[in-house]
């Protein structure tokens, strides 16, 4: 025979000893991590923050410097430096194309006035001295 479960019906609806055996099988998982959601992600984000090195990498950078070495130890009350990861960041200005091409278009429009105004310059004294 074919058991037929429907699953678009309420779950209480299957009776007591349904819901109490799936009580059961839930508190006797060994194992519960596949089951939680979005734990893959949050472990990973912690994995990631408890490799990070950067701190350390950037202190062993100060502390291997000449003046560090040579000045600074022997200071108790110097303080090279607040090194921050999200402050370092670096943003470089983009090469704007459209202002490249309108300046361009606005020496050209005058380059191109000037030039009309001298070639009618030149060829009204031309039809000038014709006339003389």
């Amino acid at each position: 025979m074919l058991s037929n479960v429907k699953t678009d019906s309420p779950f209480y609806l299957r009776g007591y000893q349904a819901i109490d055996k799936e009580i059961e099988l839930i508190e006797s998982r060994e194992d519960k991590k596949p089951f939680i959601k979005g734990l893959f992600a949050l472990e990973k984000k912690k994995r990631a923050i408890e490799q990070d090195q950067t701190i350390e990498r950037t202190q062993l950078i100060l502390e291997s410097t000449l003046l560090a070495d040579n000045f600074f130890l022997n200071s108790k009350e110097f303080s090279a430096a607040s090194a921050s990861p999200i402050i370092t960041k670096f943003k470089y200005k983009k090469n704007n194309q459209m202002s490249m091409i309108n300046l361009a278009t606005i020496i050209g429009l005058i380059v191109g006035v000037f030039y009309v105004i001298i070639s009618n310059a030149f060829q009204s004294h031309k039809v000038r001295r014709k006339k003389d």
